[in-house]
C-alpha cells in the first residue's frame, strides 16, 4: 500500500477534531472505501491507535502507540461489537457504514445482524430497520443489562478479567477510584462483601455512571423491577417473594431498610466525589434492588435471632446431610452450614427474580473439580423440587464454591498419608522438627508416630512413609526420607514432594482397583463411523440394559443429567451419569468412537458411562475426579484410544496408564 496514501490518511485523522466516516475518508482521498478500511488495517498493525464508533475513525492519542484495538475478527466479537455499538448511539447507523468499520461483506453484516436480534430479545430489545439504517429499541434498564452481560462474557468469568474488561471499557472513568470508595462505603456500615460482589456492584454502578455521563439516566418509568412478584413453594411450609420481603414458612426475610438506605446513599455520594455524576432516585432505587437480590450479607434479615430464617436454615442442614450421606462424607467448619444458609436464603431471592449472580470461576473449576460441580447440581436439583424454582447454571459455581468448603476437608481426609517421624532425643530438635514438617504437609498428610530412639525398627512401621533424620540400619517397611535435624528449606520442600507423589500413588492404586472391577469387557463398544451425542448414549445403555445393569428409564434419566450441564469436561472425552444412582449394579460401560461424537459444543472420541447403584456411591465419589484428571492429559486419551482395538485391550491399556502414572 502506498505509503503517501498512509500519510495523508493518517494527517486527516490527526486534524480531524471530529470522528471520520469511511465515506468521508474515501472521497478526501479519492479511493474506494475498501481502499480506506486496507489502510486503516495496516496503519494499525504498524502500532497507530485507531478506533472506530458509530460516528466513524479516530484517532486515540490516549492510547498511545503499539496500543493498538483489537479488530472484531471473530462472528462472537463482531456481535459484541454491533450489540455495544447499537447501545451506545443515539442516532440511527448506516448498516453499510456498520460493515465498514468491522471490516465485513455486507452479506455478512446482515448474518450477523440476524444472531444479534435473537440475542437481543432474550433482553427485550430489538432492532428497528429503516432502510439501510437501524437503530436499537428497548428501555434504558434493558440496555443496561445487555451492556453488563457482554462485559462478563468478555471477562468469561467474575474476577481479574472483570476489572481489566470494565478498566478497558469505561476510560473515562477511574474504576480504581470508584471500587475503593464503594467499598469503603460498605466497611463504614459494617458489611463483608466477597470480591464477588464488589466486582458485580462496581459494575452496576460504572455502567450507571457511564449512562447518566452519557445522557442516558433511569426514568421514574425505566426503573428495572428486580425482585417482581413471584411464588414458590417450599415443601411442608409455603414461601412467598413479593416486592420487598420473602415469607418462608412463619419467617419473613426482609430487606433491613435503614442499613440499605444508608448504604445506597454512601455509595451515590462516593460516585459523586470520584466521578462527579448526579444519580437520581430512580438509580438509588436501582441499586439498592441490585443489593437485595445479590444477597448481600447483612441487608437481609430474618425475624429471628439468625440472619436466616428458620425454614431456610434446615432445609439446607437437612439437604447438606442427604449429600454426605448419600456419599458417606462427613461435614465440617461450625461456620459452613451458616454461611451456606445464608447462601440458599439469597439464591432463592434471585432465582424468584430471575437475576442470577455472573459466573465466578468460568469453564475451569468445573474441568477441575467434577465431582464438587456433580454435588453442586445434585444440591440444586434437590432446592428446586422443594422450593419450586429453577436455579440458572451459572448458579452452580458458587454453590459448588459452598459445598467445597463444607465437604473438602472429609474427602481429603481419605487419601491423607500417614508418616512415621524418626528424630533422636535431643533438646527440642525433635518437636520443631515434627512441627516444620506438620506444616509442610499439611493437608496431604498426617503424623501418627513420632520415635525417638536410635535403635528404632524401621522394619515395623505400619505407615506409608518414614521421615527420619537417621539412616535405617536395616530393611524398612516404607519408603525413607532422610532430613537434616534443623531441616533447611529444600530439606521441607523435598518431605512435601514425597508426601504427595506417596498420596498419588495411593489414589491411583484406589483407582486401580475400583476401575478393574466396574470396566466389564461386555460392556466395550468400538465403533467408526461419527455418532450424535443420542446415539452413543442409547447404544452405551442399550448395553448395560441388555446386560442387566439398568431399567428402561436409564436412558431418559442419563439425559436429564446432561441436559443439566455436559459432562465432557473439555477434553476429548465425556463421562454422563444418571444422578438418581438407582441403577441394579454399579459397572462402566465404554466407547470409542474412531470419527468423534459431538457432544454439545465438544467433540469427544471416548465416552465411559457410568451406572451406579444405591451401592456404589463412594465408588464413584472416589474415582470421578481422578479419572476426569487423568483424561485431561490429552496424550492419554490418545494413548486409551488407540490401544482400546479390543475390550481386553482396552481394558489393559487403561490399566497400564494407572499404573505408569503411579510409579
Amino acid at each position: 500500500m502506498s505509503p503517501s496514501r498512509q500519510e495523508a490518511l493518517l494527517d486527516i485523522l490527526i486534524r480531524a477534531t471530529k470522528p471520520l466516516a469511511g465515506k468521508t475518508l474515501a472521497s478526501r482521498l479519492m479511493v474506494s472505501s475498501r481502499t480506506v478500511r486496507t489502510l486503516i488495517h495496516d496503519l494499525r498493525r504498524d502500532g497507530l491507535p485507531i478506533v472506530s464508533s458509530p460516528q466513524g475513525y479516530s484517532l486515540d492519542l490516549n492510547r498511545g502507540l503499539g496500543q493498538v484495538p483489537q479488530e472484531p475478527h471473530t462472528p462472537e466479537k463482531r456481535l459484541a461489537s454491533i450489540c455495544t455499538t447499537l447501545v451506545a448511539s443515539d442516532s440511527p447507523i448506516n448498516v453499510h457504514d456498520l460493515a465498514e468499520e468491522l471490516f465485513v461483506s455486507d452479506s455478512t453484516i446482515e448474518t450477523d445482524l440476524s444472531r444479534a436480534r435473537q440475542m437481543l430479545k432474550q433482553y427485550d430489545l430489538r432492532i428497528e430497520r429503516d432502510k439501510d439504517t437501524i437503530r436499537l429499541v428497548g428501555s434504558e434498564g434493558s440496555r443496561r443489562r445487555l451492556v453488563r452481560q457482554f462485559l462478563y462474557g468478555s471477562a468469561k468469568e467474575l474476577g481479574p478479567s472483570t476489572w481489566s474488561a470494565m478498566v478497558s471499557e469505561f476510560r473515562h472513568i477511574d474504576i480504581a477510584a470508584l471500587r475503593s470508595a464503594l467499598e469503603k462505603v460498605f466497611r463504614d456500615h459494617g458489611v463483608e462483601l466477597t470480591e464477588y460482589a464488589l466486582a458485580s456492584i462496581v459494575l452496576h454502578t460504572a455502567v450507571a455512571i457511564d449512562r447518566t455521563q452519557r445522557g442516558h439516566p433511569l426514568g421514574e418509568d425505566q426503573t428495572p423491577s428486580e425482585l417482581p412478584g413471584l411464588d414458590i413453594t417450599v415443601k411442608s411450609s409455603h414461601a412467598e417473594i413479593q416486592r420487598d420481603a420473602v415469607t418462608v414458612g412463619s419467617s419473613h426475610i426482609t430487606p433491613d431498610d435503614d442499613l440499605l438506605d444508608s448504604i445506597v446513599v454512601g455509595c451515590a455520594r462516593a460516585v459523586q466525589e470520584v466521578c462527579w455524576v448526579e444519580f437520581a432516585p430512580a438509580e438509588m432505587r436501582s441499586l439498592r434492588d441490585l443489593l437485595v437480590v445479590r444477597g448481600i450479607s447483612g441487608v437481609l434479615v430474618a425475624d429471628s435471632t439468625s440472619p436466616v430464617a428458620p425454614e431456610v436454615a434446615r432445609m439446607t442442614e437437612e439437604l447438606l446431610n442427604q449429600l454426605a450421606q448419600d456419599f458417606s462424607i462427613g461435614a465440617t467448619s461450625p461456620k459452613g452450614p451458616l454461611n451456606m444458609a445464608l447462601h440458599v436464603q439469597g439464591l432463592l431471592v434471585r432465582s424468584a427474580a430471575g437475576a442470577p449472580l455472573p459466573p465466578p470461576l468460568g469453564d475451569g473449576f468445573k474441568r477441575s473439580h467434577p465431582l464438587l460441580h456433580d454435588f453442586a447440581l445434585r444440591f440444586a436439583a434437590s432446592l428446586e423440587e422443594r422450593c419450586g424454582i429453577r436455579i440458572d447454571p451459572v448458579e452452580l459455581d458458587y454453590l459448588a464454591l459452598h459445598l467445597g468448603m463444607q465437604l473438602m476437608p472429609s474427602l481429603e481426609e481419605r487419601d491423607l498419608v500417614t508418616i512415621t517421624v524418626v528424630v533422636p532425643r535431643y533438646y527440642d530438635v525433635g518437636s520443631q522438627l515434627v512441627e516444620q514438617i506438620r506444616s509442610a504437609i499439611k493437608g496431604v498428610g498426617a503424623i501418627e508416630q513420632v520415635a525417638q530412639g536410635i535403635d528404632f525398627d524401621f522394619g515395623s512401621v505400619s505407615s506409608d512413609i518414614i521421615i527420619s533424620t537417621v539412616p535405617p540400619a536395616g530393611p524398612a517397611s516404607a519408603r525413607v526420607v532422610l532430613v537434616h535435624p534443623l531441616p533447611s528449606r529444600g530439606d521441607l520442600d523435598h518431605v512435601a514432594r514425597s508426601v504427595r507423589a506417596e498420596r498419588d500413588k495411593a489414589v491411583r492404586r484406589r483407582i486401580r482397583t475400583a476401575l478393574s472391577t466396574l470396566l466389564d469387557p461386555d460392556l466395550f463398544i468400538r465403533h467408526e463411523a461419527p455418532l450424535t451425542q443420542e446415539e452413543a448414549l442409547r447404544t452405551l445403555t442399550d448395553r448395560l440394559l441388555q446386560a442387566g445393569y439398568t431399567e428402561e428409564h436409564f436412558y431418559d434419566d442419563v439425559l436429564d443429567r446432561e441436559r443439566a450441564s455436559s459432562t465432557a469436561f473439555g477434553g476429548d472425552f465425556a463421562i454422563p451419569h444418571s444422578m438418581r444412582m438407582d441403577a441394579n449394579g454399579t459397572a462402566i460401560a465404554a466407547l470409542v468412537c474412531d470419527d468423534g461424537v459431538q457432544w454439545g459444543a465438544d467433540r469427544v472420541h471416548l465416552v465411559l458411562l457410568f451406572a451406579l447403584s444405591p451401592d456404589g456411591r463412594s465408588t464413584f465419589r472416589d474415582v470421578l475426579d481422578e479419572i476426569t484428571h487423568l483424561l485431561a492429559e490429552g496424550t492419554l486419551v490418545n494413548e486409551l484410544i488407540a490401544g482400546g482395538t479390543s475390550a481386553e485391550q482396552f481394558i489393559s491399556t487403561f490399566m497400564e496408564l494407572l499404573d505408569r502414572d503411579a510409579s
